[in-house]
């Protein structure tokens, strides 16, 4: 299960590793970026695959990132039925960013990142799994990996470029800024 961000979010500009957003804000936010995202493609010559591009911008949107926010939510009914059983989970979550920034910045973004989903995961329907959080029933790992691949990326990239429209709002990048749920454990 993959959940997406939009670039240098939750709460841009900082070297801060937990966020008071909840993953809920940033995919209402996101969600409202979908035109300024077509907006920002190039336009081709040819009128099919502007048409494409465009078409791919709406899937990425539908498809990923209120997809995956679906996903999650019915996820989370699922984890409470779990939990109410007596079982005890361990969820590991991986966050990445796309390779704008130094490592460090990278990792810190990340971080925040799986703050929004713990956060969402306190909050989401009226504080129900947040007894399992507190008295372990529920634990949450997290890796936060910084952006992917960075080494396999050329300096002169334009998706490492900040200046570059493609290192934002393309679907390339965009793929990048996100937070997986790798694994779920039942110990019992």
């Amino acid at each position: 299960l993959s959940l997406y961000f939009h670039n240098d979010e939750p709460d841009p500009a900082t070297l801060d590793t937990v966020t008071r957003l909840t993953y809920t804000a940033c995919w209402k936010h996101y969600t409202q970026m979908r035109d300024e995202y077509k907006g920002a493609q190039t336009s081709p010559a040819d009128k099919r695959k502007w048409d494409s591009v465009q078409w791919a911008v709406d899937f990425f949107f539908d498809h990923e990132v209120t997809g995956g926010y679906n996903h999650l939510l019915r996820f989370l009914e699922l984890l409470n039925e779990e939990l109410r059983t007596g079982k005890h989970i361990v969820i590991t979550l991986d966050g990445y960013a796309s390779p704008l920034h130094e490592s460090q910045y990278n990792v810190n973004l990340s971080k925040r990142r799986i703050s929004s989903i713990r956060n969402l995961m306190k909050e989401w329907n009226d504080e129900a799994l947040l007894p399992y959080i507190n008295n372990g029933s529920l634990r949450i790992e997290e890796a936060a990996h910084g952006a992917p691949d960075t080494d396999a990326v050329a300096p002169s990239d334009p998706l490492r470029n900040p200046k570059s429209a493609k290192s934002v709002y393309s679907i390339e990048a965009a793929l990048d800024r996100r937070v997986d749920i790798i694994d779920i454990k039942i110990e019992n």
